[in-house]
């Protein structure tokens, strides 16, 4: 008599053992709060929410008409994306999702943002913002450690056109909030934000500008604490800089003594509470903005031979020192010293 065997698959069998089982990771729960801004007539910038603890990274879909494609992967913890290389005046959609080993998340929701027309010479668009009541400001990235940053804004600086007068402020603040007018203001919350306003002239032309905020929802650092500054020349006591936090520039300074273009100034900035800060070193010609003698980093201490452009009344060298963290803290954890000079030449 024969005998008859059933074989059963390896998985089945393993299933069938008491204790066995697979596990699988559930993916990973989709983005939200998805935004778009048109920064220019070929770049649009994203930011979403990010819902998920342990998603790998994220997957960006754009649609023209009505079949989405995938045009970018981001990292894990992302929360914004450029999109650059696109046509002017042209209508994108987008979705982003979330992925692990586990899967896809569904998609966030959608959004629609039209690039903007080919930029016409002399038209400009300019935004500067303020922390009341400190002054007005342009900025590259602006972060801040609280959970909020309330901004007053203004587009004033823009540029028109010889043959065609601005006509139209529009400002559009990546949260899904947007205004009109020269004068405007935003309160952000926790996350990575791009603001951006557009100005159009009386032709329908339009250009724009887009500035990136960080609103950190951390605790502040300690506040850095200026002891003494000196120039190396005898000129300079602590007294006769003027010192400014949370962004106001404070006036009055009790002496501007005379420097010549080519005298060497060795400015030492003393800082009781120096763990962990960073040091800038700037000037600025009368009648201009700052330019850098020497970026960011952990010398407290400059040489700077004076230019000819620092020629006339009010030359200014500014310090400032801020905490390691990675953001610039306008208005918040920085504290600025400004001294003005008389420059002459020899």
């Amino acid at each position: 008599m024969k005998r008859k065997y059933l074989l059963l698959p390896l998985a089945a069998l393993i299933l069938a053992l008491p204790g066995c089982r697979t596990i699988t990771q559930p993916a990973p729960s989709a983005p939200s709060n998805l935004a778009g801004i048109a920064v220019s007539s070929s770049e649009i910038n994203l930011t979403w929410k990010d819902n998920s603890p342990d998603e790998t990274g994220f997957y960006i879909y754009r649609k023209t008409t009505d079949n989405y494609s995938k045009v970018g992967v981001m990292e894990a913890n992302a929360t914004s994306y450029n999109n650059t290389g696109l046509n002017p005046e042209t209508t994108y959609t987008y979705k982003v999702t979330a992925y692990n080993d586990g899967g896809e998340s569904s998609p966030s929701n959608e959004v629609t943002v039209t690039t903007l027309s080919e930029p016409e010479d002399g038209l400009v668009a300019y935004i500067e913002g303020r922390i009341p009541p400190g002054d007005w400001f342009h900025w590259g990235t602006l972060g801040t450690s609280n959970s909020t940053l309330y901004l007053e804004l203004r587009g004033t600086g823009s540029k028109e056109r010889s043959e065609a007068e601005i006509v139209r402020f529009e400002w559009i603040f990546g949260d899904g909030d947007t205004a009109e007018g020269e004068y405007t203001n935003h309160t952000y919350h926790t996350g990575d934000w791009y603001i951006a306003l557009a100005v159009y002239d009386q032709q329908g032309n339009s250009v724009s500008e887009t500035l990136k905020i960080e609103v950190r929802g951390t605790e502040p650092q300690i506040q850095p604490i200026i002891d003494s500054v000196t120039d190396g020349l005898g000129h300079i006591n602590t007294n006769s800089w003027a010192k400014g936090t949370g962004g106001d520039w404070p006036g009055g300074l009790t002496s501007s003594p005379t420097i010549y273009i080519g005298d060497v100034l060795t400015c030492t900035i003393n800082v009781s509470n120096s763990s962990g800060l960073s040091y800038k070193f700037d000037y600025a010609p009368p009648g201009t903005g700052f330019k850098t003698i020497q970026d960011w980093s952990n010398l407290n201490v400059c040489t700077w031979i004076v230019p000819t452009d620092a020629f006339g009344q009010y030359a200014i060298i500014m310090l400032q020192v801020h905490n390691n963290d990675g953001l610039n803290y306008l208005g918040f954890c920085d504290d600025y010293t400004y001294m003005t000079y008389v420059v002459l030449s020899q």
